[in-house]
């Protein structure tokens, strides 16, 4: 069973979990209580996407619970400050497990052995989402060009929908190149998930900010978190993308052979257990989870090239 104890980190505390593991024996296992498990960690430990929703853990908890059954094998759940400290708890062997954005799982691919191996999704067919930009109605912006000299609000430099995909979006748009883009903009900022996405625009912050086509359907259409602000009604979607692969599920490569089956196995059953029905229909994942593979990504491997910027200069903008 999971512990009671539930630890966010940012990059400062993977070197704390990483010091607290007990029983490392070099190459990034723990040894484990269970007879014939020597090589699994200790706890299996899983991250989920960067968030500022303070109830995100809680909401996990029945999954949790189920995991840590269904492994009988304790299991606990982190959440990370960024996509990058996540990305870096795997690469040090502090997290094992980890839900990623598409963006940010091939950087976790190339950096920390990340592989893909579920997603969670409403259709088995058509496991997608898309990624759009938001304003209110009252800004004027009825073009791309609209747009220029605006403020902007995007996600996390390493989000798929947040970030990238948009960027990319007008950059097509505009017809400039990456270097030009912030030119083109009256000021630019990062302000994390959807939620302070969302927030910045209501509060006339920013002219206009990006997120997933997922929050913005589960907690602005369908949530009630805003339907109390006095310009709610004045919020519109003014771009989508292309139908872009969803967020995914992905375990350290180098993890036993034996729990990496057991993971899948356990990720790919959930659906089955009715403890866990509102867990999926809150999250969106009304068939639950689906097998996922790497070259599935390659779609927005493509995306990130065409900005012609490193993983360093992306993961590190203001």
């Amino acid at each position: 069973m999971p512990s009671a104890k539930r630890t966010s980190f940012g990059l400062l505390g993977v070197i704390a979990l990483a010091l607290a593991a007990c029983g490392d024996d070099g190459d990034g296992t723990q040894a484990s209580t269970d007879g014939g498990r020597s090589d699994w960690p200790e706890t299996v430990s899983y991250a989920t996407l960067p968030t500022a929703d303070a109830d995100v853990i809680a909401r996990h908890e029945p999954f949790e619970a189920y995991m840590g059954e269904c492994l009988d094998h304790p299991f606990e759940l982190f959440t990370g400050s960024s996509y990058v400290a996540v990305v870096e708890a795997m690469r040090t062997d502090s997290v094992h497990v980890a839900k990623f954005g598409p963006f940010a799982y091939i950087l976790a691919a190339d950096r920390a052995d990340a592989e893909a191996f579920a997603t969670g999704t409403a259709d088995p067919d058509d496991a997608t989402y898309r990624s759009l930009i938001i304003t209110l109605e009252g800004n004027g912006i009825d073009s791309a060009d609209d747009l220029k000299g605006k403020s902007f609000a995007f996600a996390d430099p390493a989000s798929t929908s947040g970030h990238i995909i948009p960027r990319t979006m007008l950059i097509e748009e505009w017809g400039v190149t990456n270097d030009e883009f912030e030119e083109q903009l009256g000021d630019m900022i990062h302000v994390g998930g959807g939620e302070a996405i969302v927030s910045s625009v209501l509060n006339e912050e920013v002219a206009a900010g990006a997120l997933s086509e997922n929050f913005w359907v589960g907690q602005v259409e369908e949530g009630d978190d805003y339907a109390d602000h006095p310009n709610y009604d004045d919020l519109v979607v003014f771009r989508e993308s292309d139908d872009l692969p969803r967020a995914l599920e992905a375990y350290d490569a180098n993890l036993p052979d034996d729990l990496k089956e057991q993971l899948e196995e356990c990720f790919l059953d959930a659906i089955d257990h009715e403890e866990l029905s509102e867990f999926f229909t809150e999250f969106g994942y009304d068939a639950g989870y689906v097998p996922a593979e790497d070259s599935t990504y390659d779609v927005i491997r493509d995306a990130a090239d065409k900005l012609g910027m490193g993983p360093e200069e992306l993961l590190n903008q203001d």
